[in-house]
């Protein structure tokens, strides 16, 4: 069976930012780019195929497709792409960015942060004479770190240069007061104003839902992997498990090997009910290929004839297998599998020693999670679920499973973080707009609710 997998357009922007073909404008993207980086190298690497949609900014989609010549862009009339993008719409509908006193009013942002364990707080600030909306991240004793949650805000807020020109940073969102209010009078009135910041974040968030969904469906109907940019891939796990028929101890499993992330350990879920996850530790590419090659533009030349390498072979043709088990269960299924995953736990394991870096800290370790749904139903609504789940998501069906790579985004750039020397060669051909970093700025929760002469909570 070949594995075809689904990189999106962010995935591809992150990595010509790492290339050096578009300028950095904030330096916290660059751990971002690094991470979406790595899930291209990695699809390369174990899967048949690597394809994208062809439906870039049209003044640039000439450079990209040179830029990635491994990948074979597919025009809109190869896939259902309108069909993808209604569904994604419908999907979407109820999942809007909207802000109710100083808290995000939707349920699926809201836990989709708290899965970041980002803890975003909203206040209004004085500016000449104008109090304005803007976005904080929320501080207390037990210490945040700013820098790793600026780098997922920008992560976040670069969603909306990754795409198509189709995104719209010109929307209007529902802004109510803390008992619940609109604000909408005043706001018209010139009283109260929504910041750029809050503007372009929250187009972001609503561009993201809208993409990652899309994204989601197009791979289904093509029967495709799905490799998406790391912010949306956590996005989506979060969507899936508000509108999937996982079991606790599933959806357990599931939370303990998003928390622990790139250094994660081999878990399995065996039991012919359940849905089956597998985690192959495998070596951080990014890092090996930067002791192989001191130019991260021949990473992907490098990769060309790593994938050729017989252990490479040998984990696509273990992947393509458990893809087919999938297809077609029967009653010693479960048998068959955790011989087939027996067997990738060696070739992960001989990876990892043969092509594996020390840094500072240890080995960096990447992960990759293969999560099978069951074969007789597809995903469904759980009873007493309260917000009404994104229905283009129930659409996900047991026959193709929901396939992909789920990464811990949060772990990963620590990982990142601690490179050292191998961080500054993998970055060598970042191009800088300017030296700054735009870090998201702290409240204290010690001010939660609290005002002053030049800030109000309303």
């Amino acid at each position: 069976m070949k594995r075809i997998a689904l990189v999106d357009n962010a995935t591809l922007t992150a990595c010509q930012r790492l290339l050096g073909d578009v300028a950095v404008a904030n330096l916290y993207n660059i751990d971002g780019d690094i991470a979406a980086t790595e899930g291209l190298l990695q699809a390369f690497l174990f899967c048949d195929e690597v394809v994208c949609l062809d439906d870039y900014k049209e003044e640039h989609r000439r450079q990209r497709q040179t830029r990635f010549d491994f990948i074979r862009f597919l025009a809109k009339d190869e896939v259902d792409y309108e069909s993808s993008m209604q569904i994604a719409r419908d999907t979407t509908e109820d999942i809007s960015f909207r802000v109710r006193g100083h808290e995000i009013d939707n349920k699926a942002f809201v836990e989709y942060f708290d899965q970041l364990k980002a803890h975003l707080v909203f206040n209004w600030r004085e500016q000449s004479s104008t109090y304005y909306l803007t976005l904080n991240l929320l501080t207390d004793e037990s210490g945040v770190d700013i820098e790793k949650y600026s780098t997922l805000h920008a992560m976040l807020s670069s969603q909306l240069f990754g795409e198509s020109s189709e995104n719209d940073r010109s929307f209007e969102f529902p802004v109510r007061d803390k008992h619940g209010h609109s604000l909408k009078t005043r706001l018209a009135e010139g009283e109260l104003g929504i910041s750029s910041q809050v503007q372009n974040f929250g187009a972001a968030l609503n561009w993201l839902a809208l993409k990652s969904a899309f994204y989601v469906n197009a791979a289904k109907l093509g029967g495709m992997e799905l490799v998406l940019h790391p912010i949306r891939h956590a996005f989506v796990t979060q969507t899936l498990r508000q509108a999937g028929d996982l079991s606790l101890s599933s959806y357990d499993a599931v939370t303990n090997l998003l928390r622990e992330g790139i250094s994660c350990t081999v878990k399995e879920i065996t039991e012919a009910t359940e849905p089956i996850l597998a985690t192959l530790p495998l070596p951080m590419w990014c890092a090996y290929l930067a002791t192989r090659t001191d130019d991260p533009l021949e990473f992907f030349n490098e990769c060309r004839h790593l994938r050729e390498e017989g252990v490479f072979v040998e984990a696509r043709e273990m992947l393509s297998e458990l893809e087919e088990l999938n297809q077609d269960r029967h009653g010693r299924f479960v048998v068959k599998v955790n011989q087939v995953q027996s067997s990738l736990r060696k070739t992960s394991a001989a990876l990892l020693k043969r092509y594996g870096v020390e840094a500072t800290q240890g080995i960096p370790v990447s992960p990759i999670i293969n999560m099978m749904t069951k074969t007789n139903t597809g995903l469904s609504v759980p009873s007493g679920l309260k917000v009404p789940a994104p229905r283009g998501l129930n659409a996900v069906t047991a026959r193709y499973g929901f396939r992909g790579i789920l990464r811990s985004v949060t772990d990963d750039l620590v990982t990142i973080e601690r490179l050292g020397a191998l961080h500054e060669a993998i970055t060598t051909r970042v191009r800088k707009n300017s030296e700054r970093k735009f870090p998201v700025k702290a409240e204290s929760s010690e001010w939660l609710g609290r005002s002053s002469g030049w800030k109000k909570w309303i």
